[in-house]
């Protein structure tokens, strides 16, 4: 059955294994920066590491994600995301346990951090997106809220899940627990749930040739009419978009790392300041499924910018540090 021709409730049935998958992945590769805060007390007490040091290697990561994300694109253009992703969760895994192995260099550090970037690179947001679109068509604002929410989904659990692992098994225990146990679980629900429109055409031919039937040509993708590369380069909406977007991930992002040492320093305790972080991390899951639906019945746009501009007021209402 064409996918145009389904209904939701049809979509949803055949393709929320597909979300579940996607959301995971997402969260997955939040975890590190996510989680680091909490390490950077155990870290800094025991190399001596200052805060500036410890805050450059998520800066780092993300500036190397963002810089390979174009060239991502491409391969999932070429080859679909499944192929991208499950050798991207492994290195993505290995690297995370890599952590484990830290000696007090700066250097290695940093170099940890460098080689996190262009492994995560592979199981951004670009992977699961993609999936899910080709999926989805009558739904897809609230399968993308539900897939992007997985970085909620992360900074919701992962605070109070990291600062327990820490404590029971020290900080190297930590990042071997995290790796190995959200990324085993995450590998797992993508070996037997993500697929992309891709998949499920060649699923459908190698069906129809063991059948008998004439095998047609690949369909394209639902409803997908993209932009050429020169195109694109050439359009301001997409710079617009592009510059936005790192405005406000270069904000939200370089809160959520410090939040957890700002609260310890300020004399919350470990655990109750891990709660609290979490807690931000529920408003997002709302906040991403909200918008998700409100992108399936009202122009992007507007939901876009009224989003931002609240987002824009919460920050700058802690100019004052008022609570």
């Amino acid at each position: 059955m064409d996918s145009s021709t389904l209904t939701s409730r049809q979509e949803w049935r055949a393709g929320w294994t597909l979300v579940l998958a996607a959301s995971l992945g997402f969260s997955f590769f939040s975890i590190m920066l996510v989680s680091v805060g909490l390490f950077m007390e155990p870290l800094g007490e025991e190399f001596e590491w200052s805060r500036t040091l410890l805050s450059s290697g998520p800066a780092i990561a993300t500036i190397v994600t963002a810089v390979l994300g174009p060239f991502l694109g491409m391969l999932v253009d070429r080859f679909g995301a499944r192929k991208i992703a499950l050798p991207g969760l492994v290195l993505t895994t290995m690297s995370i346990v890599s952590f484990s192995l830290l000696n007090g260099s700066p250097t290695q550090w940093v170099m940890l951090w460098v080689l996190f970037g262009l492994v995560a690179v592979s199981i951004k947001s670009t992977v699961w997106t993609t999936a899910v679109v080709g999926v989805f068509e009558k739904s897809r604002g609230l399968a993308l809220g539900l897939t992007l929410a997985g970085t909620a989904v992360a900074q919701t659990a992962v605070p109070p899940l990291g600062n327990f692992l820490i404590n029971e098994f020290g900080w190297r225990g930590g990042f071997v627990w995290l790796g190995l146990g959200w990324g085993g679980i995450t590998l797992l629900a993508c070996l037997l749930f993500l697929f992309d429109h891709r998949d499920r055409v060649e699923k459908q031919r190698r069906a129809d040739k063991l059948a008998g039937k004439e095998v047609t040509e690949e369909a394209p993708p639902p409803d997908l009419h993209g932009l050429t590369g020169p195109e694109a380069w050439r359009d301001s909406a997409i710079w617009r978009l592009a510059i936005s977007n790192f405005i406000v991930m270069a904000l939200t992002m370089g809160l959520s790392i410090h939040m957890f040492p700002i609260l310890t320093e300020a004399g919350v305790d470990r655990d109750q300041a891990a709660l609290l972080v979490g807690l931000a991390g529920i408003a997002g899951i709302v906040g991403k499924l909200v918008t998700g639906v409100l992108l399936d019945r009202y122009r992007p746009n507007w939901v876009g910018g009224i989003t931002l501009g609240v987002a824009a007021l919460a920050l700058f209402s802690r100019l004052d540090g008022g609570a």
